[in-house]
């Protein structure tokens, strides 16, 4: 099972938006009212190269153009994101390793690097680059412990390996899987993540990371610990966005 970045979640919504600050920026810069902010004219046109871009690729160019010229720009987070959900839709493993580690080197912000890390991780697990993928998220993880998305996702590729006779992640999978439990039973929302789609996501994602921690104690040799979990682990673990 794939787990699925927010922003990746959010991609129409994402770019219905940033159209939106657009075409309301230009408004207001061609009104002139005092007070207001605005996006200035060369602004507008990297923005609207990023919104026409053919791919990802392209994208993720024209995003490190507007950045490197203009690095506090107001859109700067509603690029990041645009940008974040172009390459989560990128089928080649190979590729979206690539697109994901040139976006790690230009939207360096720590809410900017949540974006893409899980998009990383999936992809580094795609290409069966396994130990880099969990290199990636423990890096990531020192600085940002209580990244759920992370937690969740490693513990998904280290079960998905354990179920083929894998057991190298068992215990850092185990680790990450009963943290990521205990954060959801605390009630603990991503700040990027609205009341609506977090209670959607805690209703299906809680079974699943009981069910793959029970799969995880099981390989480890503790049947008590998992039958317990998997006491607990029971419906679906497919994540729709509402």
């Amino acid at each position: 099972m794939k787990i699925r970045s927010f922003v990746a979640l959010c991609a129409p919504a994402l770019t219905v938006a940033l159209a939106g600050f657009l075409t309301a920026t230009s408004t207001l810069a061609q009104a002139g009212k005092p007070g207001q902010t605005s996006l200035s004219p060369e602004e507008q046109t990297m923005v609207k190269a990023i919104m026409t871009a053919p791919d990802a690729e392209a994208k993720l160019k024209a995003a490190d153009v507007l950045i490197k010229k203009h690095p506090r720009t107001q859109v700067r987070e509603r690029v990041a994101r645009e940008v974040a959900s172009q390459i989560a839709d990128v089928k080649d493993a190979a590729q979206k390793v690539t697109l994901a580690q040139q976006f790690k080197g230009i939207f360096t912000e720590p809410t900017e690097q949540q974006m893409i890390i899980p998009e990383l991780i999936d992809a580094l697990a795609g290409a069966n680059r396994f130990e880099e993928a969990f290199a990636s998220g423990a890096e990531f993880l020192t600085r940002n412990p209580d990244s759920l998305t992370v937690l969740a996702q490693l513990a998904t590729v280290g079960t998905d390996q354990a179920k083929h006779k894998n057991p190298k992640f068992v215990p850092q999978s185990l680790q990450y899987g009963t943290h990521a439990i205990e954060l959801i039973e605390a009630d603990k929302k991503p700040a990027e993540m609205d009341d609506a789609n977090w209670k959607k996501f805690k209703s299906t994602m809680l079974p699943s990371l009981y069910q793959s921690t029970g799969i995880l104690n099981l390989v480890r040799g503790d049947r008590g610990a998992a039958k317990s979990r998997f006491g607990k682990g029971s419906g679906s673990c497919t994540y729709r966005p509402v």
